[in-house]
């Protein structure tokens, strides 16, 4: 792992970090193999741990394997809600939200190639249209102050985005229920057990609902990577 660690990446078992420890992986088996080969002499008993460690990873990777797949479901219900609270966006705005529910596996910087997709899909070139901001994520080193009529110039890898932070929406996703759009006059107070609750008073007063257009049609989900019949049957 010596490049990751001269690359200055955090080494975790949490994702996404914990693909740094692939290298490693037949290292590990080896060093378990031999281990139990220097230990254990019962053949059966060997059989019986190398069951118990086989099953164990078997369901390790299921159970990773279901939390993926809920997250994508998340994922496709949160741009499903939004695009019926939010039928058009006004370009140049930023959509921003403390955290979401499914953020384990997204990042807002993930999120806004969707995002753009989704409300400017004959996008071809920079800068990007929209831009989705978890407030309690590292996407905040790049950003302003969260105060009115501050510039936003970002260029995380190879989006370039130019907005203003009185032109943002505020949202809100909550593991369970559905998506909210907070107005300026929202009390930051409804937010008190949230655990950013920090963040909702600065960010709700710079809510602009006028970079909504209620009036025009929805944005249609793109049915290449998502099935629109399936996100209609769970809502």
């Amino acid at each position: 792992m010596i490049p990751f660690l001269v690359g200055g990446f955090t080494i975790g078992i949490d994702w996404h970090n914990n693909r740094f420890q692939s290298p490693v992986s037949i290292g590990v088996s080896m060093f378990i193999v031999a281990l139990m080969e220097l230990i254990i002499r019962k053949k059966e008993l060997k059989l019986v741990l190398l069951a118990f460690i086989l099953g164990f990873s078997i369901q390790a990777n299921f159970t990773n394997g279901l939390s993926f797949i809920n997250a994508w479901n998340q994922q496709t219900g949160f741009f499903a809600q939004l695009t019926w609270r939010l039928p058009q966006i006004k370009p140049g705005t930023v959509l921003i939200t403390p955290d979401i529910p499914f953020e384990q596996y997204f990042s807002g910087g993930s999120l806004t190639a969707p995002l753009n997709m989704i409300y400017a899909p004959e996008l071809s070139e920079n800068p990007v249209s929209y831009q989705l901001i978890l407030a309690g994520s590292l996407q905040m080193e790049t950003m302003p102050e969260l105060i009115p009529d501050q510039e936003i110039d970002r260029t995380p890898r190879v989006f370039i985005f130019i907005g203003n932070t009185s032109d943002m929406i505020i949202i809100y996703y909550p593991d369970q229920g559905c998506l909210r759009v907070p107005s300026p006059e929202t009390d930051p107070d409804s937010f008190l057990l949230h655990q950013q609750d920090y963040l909702w008073e600065k960010l709700i007063p710079l809510s602009s609902l006028n970079r909504i257009n209620t009036e025009s049609d929805s944005m249609l989900l793109p049915s290449k990577y998502v099935s629109v019949s399936k996100v209609r049957d769970s809502d």
